[in-house]
C-alpha cells in the first residue's frame, strides 16, 4: 500500500512538473510574446494617443527570474506619427519569489541607445507633459528594490520659441542599490553616476547615499568633474 501511495504521488509530482513546464514554454512563446506587445501597444494609444512601435521581437521568461528583452523600441509624439523616442534594446529581470511578499526585487534594468526629444513649445508646454500626468496609486504598499540600473544615450532639448536645440550626447547612467517604498514614500540610492557630453563639454556627477522623501527631499554626497574643450 505505501509503495502504491508512492507511485501515485510521484505520478502527481510529475504531472504537475510537465504542466509547470508547459505552462511556463507558452508564456515564453512567441505566440504570448506577440499579445503582451499588442496589448502595451493598444494601452499606450488609448491612454496617451501615441503609438508604440517594436520593431524586433519581445522576448519573455518567467522562471528562474521573471522578465523580458526587446530590441529597438519606438514611441511616437502625442496624435502624431512623429517619432518622439526610441531605443536600440532593452533588458529587465525581476526576481520571482520575493513577488509573493509584495517586493519587486530587479536584478538589472538595461537601456541602450536611448535617443529622445524634449520640445518646449511657444505656449511654454512641454511634448512630454502628458506622460507626465498618471493614475494616483491604489492598493497596498510595494517595495521595490533595484541592484543595478544602466542607461545609454542621447536627449535633445528643443525651444521652439528661442529656436536652441541642444544635445547632449553620450549619455550614461549608472545606478546600484535603489530601494522605493510607496507606503513610507521613502527611497534610497547607494551609488548613482550620471555622464554626457554636450557643446565639447563633458560632465560627470557622481551621487553617493541617496536618501529622501516624497514631504522632506533628498540628501546626497556629491561629487563633479567637467573636462571642457574649446577650438584645437
Amino acid at each position: 500500500m505505501a509503495a502504491r501511495a508512492l507511485r501515485i504521488a510521484g505520478i502527481v509530482v510529475a504531472a504537475v512538473a510537465v504542466l509547470a513546464a508547459a505552462g511556463s514554454a507558452f508564456l515564453s512563446s512567441r505566440y504570448f510574446a506577440a499579445g503582451v506587445e499588442g496589448m502595451l501597444a493598444r494601452s499606450i494609444q488609448d491612454a496617451k494617443q501615441r503609438t508604440l512601435k517594436f520593431d524586433d521581437a519581445l522576448e519573455i521568461s518567467f522562471w528562474p527570474t521573471a522578465g523580458f528583452k526587446v530590441g529597438r523600441v519606438s514611441l511616437s509624439e502625442r496624435n502624431s506619427a512623429q517619432e518622439f523616442a526610441s531605443f536600440d534594446a532593452a533588458r529587465v529581470s525581476v526576481a520571482v519569489l520575493p513577488l509573493l511578499a509584495r517586493r519587486v526585487v530587479v536584478d538589472v534594468i538595461a537601456v541602450d541607445g536611448l535617443r529622445a526629444v524634449i520640445v518646449k513649445r511657444h505656449d511654454g508646454s512641454l511634448n512630454i507633459d502628458d506622460l507626465l500626468v498618471g493614475e494616483k496609486p491604489s492598493g497596498a504598499p510595494l517595495r521595490l528594490e533595484i541592484a543595478a540600473v544602466r542607461l545609454g544615450g542621447e536627449l535633445t532639448w528643443r525651444d521652439e520659441k528661442s529656436g536652441a536645440a541642444p544635445t547632449v550626447r553620450g549619455i550614461d547612467l549608472a545606478g546600484s542599490g535603489v530601494q522605493i517604498d510607496t507606503g513610507s514614500k521613502t527611497f534610497h540610492i547607494d551609488d548613482l553616476i550620471l555622464g554626457g557630453t554636450a557643446d565639447d563639454v563633458r560632465a560627470r556627477l557622481s551621487l553617493t547615499g541617496v536618501d529622501g522623501s516624497a514631504a522632506a527631499g533628498a540628501t546626497a554626497k556629491l561629487a563633479v568633474d567637467i573636462d571642457a574643450r574649446a577650438g584645437a
